[in-house]
């Protein structure tokens, strides 16, 4: 395999389980907001 397809692989199967844990929190009304790196930075900022 090449490594940009294995790592991207590795970046969308992160993506795939945040995508579910936040629906998960979402269902127990524990919405988690806003998941983007983008907008964690902001708020570090």
């Amino acid at each position: 395999m090449v490594l940009w397809k294995g790592m991207l692989t590795v970046v969308n199967h992160g993506t795939h389980h945040r995508a579910e844990t936040a629906m998960a929190l979402t269902s127990l009304g524990r919405s988690p907001g806003d998941l983007d790196y983008v907008f964690f930075e902001l708020e570090r900022a």
